[in-house]
Formats: structure tokens, sequence, C-alpha cells
């Protein structure tokens, strides 16, 4: 079948038409990319059979590194049909797959990059004090119990929605606004989970006999992708 060729004449001119171009290219794999290279989209093939296209979207965060998205992640595409078994299957895929990225993907991509939030190193450094401590405060204040409990993770989930909005452009703003209740919000996370799993407080991250985790940056990344990737939750997956 002629990958190349398809991916040239379906997806390409709608990359091209956005500002995108080709970057890199393989048996296979096709990368396009912004000329200040923030933004990336590939689409390839899975190596392993039945034939099947994918979509993974690239922007870069405040590291200077790229923070992936597959479009099979996000609400309302993680059922997208992209497997194919004939030249006409495959150039009916890409014409769904370039449909998404001029209609959807490509905004929300660019939209991800612009507001995206994150913890600055300061207030990093503010969360690693005595995170017990401040776990117990925000109990206190929001009536919870200090136990791992769907309903105190929903609960949390549901102050997140609050604070952020549903307006991608306020979440900066609105994560400024909120950073202490924040900070707060993620001592909480973090010390319910550390008491289940009889972790440590190591400098604001939850340290086990094998690896580690940081409670704060998972907090982030509800607040970054839990409106559009139904995965992306502070419910852990033993409890939903």
């Amino acid at each position: 079948m002629q990958l190349k060729k398809s991916v040239m004449s379906i997806v390409l001119p709608v990359m091209e038409s956005n500002g995108f171009k080709l970057i890199d290219s393989a048996t296979g794999y096709y990368e396009s990319g912004i000329n200040d290279d923030s933004l990336r989209v590939v689409v390839d093939r899975n190596p392993w059979p039945p034939s099947e296209l994918r979509v993974k979207l690239y922007y870069r965060d405040y590291h200077g590194s790229f923070a992936h998205i597959g479009l099979d992640t996000l609400y309302g595409y993680q059922d997208l049909d992209l497997f194919y078994n004939n030249q006409e299957e495959l150039e009916a895929k890409l014409r769904t797959i370039a449909k998404i990225l001029e209609t959807f993907a490509l905004f929300f991509l660019a939209s991800i990059q612009e507001n995206y939030v994150f913890w600055e190193k300061e207030t990093q450094l503010m969360f690693a004090v005595n995170p017990k401590k401040r776990a117990a405060v925000y109990a206190k204040k929001n009536l919870l119990t200090m136990s791992f409990e769907l309903s105190n993770f929903v609960f949390l989930e549901n102050q997140i929605a609050e604070m952020r909005g549903d307006t991608m452009c306020n979440w900066r703003h609105n994560f400024n606004k909120h950073t202490g209740e924040i900070i707060g919000l993620a001592s909480y996370y973090g010390e319910i989970i550390r008491r289940r799993d009889k972790a440590k407080w190591e400098a604001g991250v939850l340290v086990y006999d094998q690896g580690s985790s940081g409670p704060s940056y998972e907090v982030i990344d509800y607040w970054n992708y839990g409106l559009y990737m139904p995965a992306s939750r502070l419910v852990p997956l033993d409890i939903r």
C-alpha cells in the first residue's frame, strides 16, 4: 500500500495550510512541526499487525522538552478506528485524520501549549516544606477524613475543576490566584496516598521501597488534562 504518497496528498496539505511543514519521515513515520519547533505532530503506522495509523501531538513545555498527547487518549477519540486493510481504507482513515487535525487537534495543541500550568521552582520548594502538616490543615478546613476513600479523591477533582474553570485562556490566571489552595490540596492528596502505601515524604516526593511519585505533578496533570483526557484523574484506578 502507498502510505507515503497518501500521507503527502491527504494529510500534508492540511498541515501546511496551518503553518506546519514536514521535518522528518521514514517508512511509516511522518513528523511535522512549526518554524519555532514548539509544536509537532506525528502520523505513523503501528509497527505491529494489524495495520493501524496513530496520531501523536507534541508541545514544548517550560523545561524545553516535548510533552506528548496521543489523539486516542482524548475524550471523543478513544474509540477512533484507524485500522485498515487496503488502500481504499487507508485513504479513508487518512482523510479522517486530516479532518480531525484541521477542525480540532491543531487548535487544541496550540491552546494547550499556550495555557498549560506548571509549578514554578519557588512554588515546588514551598510544597516540599512539611506537606504532612499542611495536609492535616487542609483536611480540617474542608471537613475531610485522612483516609484513602473515593469520596475524598472526587472532592479534590471537583475542587480543581471549580478553581480551573472550563475556559483554557483563564487557566494560568486562575492557577496563580489559587496557588495556596492548590498547594494544600496537593499535600492532602499525597498524604492520603502515603498513608495507604506506607511511603515517605522526601522533598515533596513520595518515596517507596521501589520508585517514587510526585503528587504535586499529578495534581498539575489533572488541572491541565482532566477536561480532555479520561485517563488523567486523581482517583486511583483501583477505586474508580
